[in-house]
């Protein structure tokens, strides 16, 4: 019982240096830091990661720091584009198995537009230690 409470504990601690060390990396971009924001997209060799997968838990704990807030997709995209879109939705999880990355994908569609989708925002996390490395954005043009 005793070594069950002592690993209940060790893993919230783990947790919660985790949590602080992700939102505070995007408390700054929605204070208007946009230090870790690169126009562009992920250039990798992604496995998409579907639901019950290996990193479910990881990737659930992940949006859920983006989706607290998601001002912080509309801040970036008022930051780098001027024309309107729809809401941002999550898209899918990715893995880099070589550079032990995963990555996050989030789309909003550009209404009516004659050259573009929409825009994606991809939020790149290091697995270990797990913490934001980069965030990319890009227009998604019409196929």
């Amino acid at each position: 019982m005793k070594r069950y409470r002592l690993l209940t504990a060790g893993s919230l601690v783990v947790l919660l240096i985790i949590s602080c060390r992700q939102n505070d990396v995007l408390t700054r971009v929605r204070a208007g830091d946009f230090s870790l924001v690169y126009k562009g997209t992920y250039r990798g060799d992604l496995r998409f990661l579907g639901e019950g997968r290996e990193h479910e838990s990881t990737v659930q704990d992940l949006r859920a720091d983006i989706e607290r807030d998601m001002s912080i997709l509309d801040l970036i995209s008022g930051e780098f584009y001027e024309l309107p879109h729809k809401a941002y939705q999550f898209k899918y999880a990715a893995i880099d198995e070589d550079r032990d990355i995963i990555l996050l994908r989030y789309f909003a569609r550009i209404p009516e537009h004659p050259l573009y989708a929409g825009y994606q925002i991809q939020f790149v996390f290091s697995r270990m230690p797990l913490r934001p490395l980069k965030i990319y954005t890009s227009e998604v043009p019409l196929e």
